[in-house]
């Protein structure tokens, strides 16, 4: 069966999204296939499930159109490592006699269950996440646009939480004005529990200073307030991580710049001074099990406040 979707062509300049349209036969109707076909810009997932023998009839169609400057057919295949032994099979026939006028983008996340057959007769091309500076920056964009009423902080968080994808970003940015007529960073830790960068600053703060006392009461404070601790825990972790990393290589600041804000990380490198590899990696290393306890524990706070305890509290 083969079964045609519309992708989403916002970010494509001269594109055009074709309605969904499933086939339970080999060959679509001729009236489904000049609406595909006769569309000079049209854009599609193919999607292959079992027998796949019918893709010659496809590929050896004479092309007569421009996509985005190639005079062919581009033919997506999304989550390409899902695709069953005899799809994979077909394709390789194909690829070893590659038609001119027929191009094939795999997209995956798996790319080490795509077969080597097929991976050794393509391009790899390796997309990074887009930095939270970046996404902050569009977000802002859409907001003086649209008129919204969202503060920088929120903004950050929001940039923070979507880890390197606008659709994300912008998806979580529409729920929120939808729920709030202002947007806040306290009102976005509530609404998708995660954890500010200026609470997790606090924390790491009290930590550093060697305040048992001060931290312990801090995260009584977060887990009544009713954020989420378990966040808050993989926050500081990431946190720590990077102030450590940055105490022994300076360097690695232009690699956090990508990372976060300006304002976080002169706060970072001013932690960072305070940090040393033999009291703060086994610290590192006991928050790291403590997150991995509190995540199916009933008790949330114990494993951190017993971490905590296990490296504060003075001999």
């Amino acid at each position: 069966m083969i079964t045609l979707a519309p992708m989403d062509v916002a970010d494509i300049p001269q594109v055009a999204a074709i309605d969904r349209l499933s086939f339970p036969i080999p060959w679509p109707p001729d009236a489904y296939r000049k609406e595909i076909l006769g569309n000079a810009h049209a854009h599609f997932f193919v999607a292959l499930n079992g027998e796949a023998r019918q893709w010659r009839r496809w590929f050896g169609l004479k092309a007569q159109r421009n996509v985005i400057g190639f005079a062919g057919y581009w033919f997506i295949i999304d989550e390409a490592h899902q695709l069953t032994p005899p799809a994979f099979n077909a394709l390789l026939k194909i690829l070893e006699e590659p038609p001119a006028h027929v191009i094939f983008i795999l997209a995956t996340t798996e790319f080490e269950k795509i077969p080597p057959t097929i991976a050794s007769r393509a391009q790899r091309f390796h997309f990074r996440k887009v930095s939270v500076v970046e996404i902050a920056l569009k977000l802002k964009t859409i907001v003086a646009e649209e008129k919204m009423r969202v503060t920088d902080d929120a903004l950050e968080l929001i940039a923070a939480s979507a880890e390197g994808s606008f659709r994300d970003a912008e998806s979580l940015l529409d729920q929120l004005t939808s729920l709030e007529e202002r947007v806040t960073v306290e009102s976005v830790e509530k609404i998708i529990g995660k954890v500010g960068f200026a609470r997790t600053t606090a924390l790491a703060e009290l930590i550093l200073a060697q305040n048992l006392s001060g931290a312990l009461q801090y995260v009584a404070s977060i887990q009544s307030e009713g954020y989420n601790i378990i966040d808050l825990t993989k926050e500081l972790i990431h946190y720590l991580r990077r102030a450590l990393t940055l105490r022994y290589d300076a360097d690695i600041a232009g690699l956090f710049a990508g990372e976060l804000t300006e304002r976080e990380l002169t706060a970072l490198k001013k932690h960072s001074a305070g940090m040393d590899g033999a009291t703060h990696v086994p610290l590192l290393k006991s928050l790291i099990r403590a997150y991995a306890d509190m995540r199916y524990s009933p008790f949330a706070s114990v494993p951190l406040e017993v971490a905590l305890i296990e490296h504060l509290a003075k001999k």
